[in-house]
């Protein structure tokens, strides 16, 4: 049974970026969850999106070259690393399920939802 939830949202199901990282192990050492669940959605647009086609269209915008190479490493690791959110949710359950810093034995899984349908597609990881 599931006392409380919390819930942290993140664009393309993409959770190795630190600061979600530090919002699970708050919610993991000070809010004491012993299990999370990653929910990917089918049809997601951002699975559409390069770093290239992005960095471009800020460019158009007038954000300058140097603005752009500050983020530009950490850009193309988000948004060029998957193209499928299955693969997505697949290697964030697995990426902290090796995490150092979190406790052995936590449950972590895996799941897709449908937003039009509603429908949840748990995945055996």
């Amino acid at each position: 049974m599931i006392d409380i939830a919390k819930i942290i949202e993140t664009n393309k199901d993409y959770v190795k970026h630190h600061n979600i990282v530090q919002s699970l192990l708050v919610a993991t050492y000070g809010m004491e969850i012993e299990d999370v669940l990653i929910i990917g959605h089918e049809n997601c647009g951002m699975i559409d999106f390069s770093a290239t086609t992005f960095m471009e269209s800020m460019k158009a915008k007038g954000i300058s070259e140097d603005a752009i190479r500050m983020i530009e490493p950490g850009l193309i690791d988000w948004m060029d690393r998957f193209h499928i959110s299955e693969d997505n949710v697949i290697y964030t359950v697995n990426f902290l399920r090796h995490h150092p810093l979190f406790p052995k034995g936590m449950g972590f899984y895996g799941g897709m939802m449908d937003p039009d349908t509603g429908e949840f597609r748990y995945l055996e990881i």
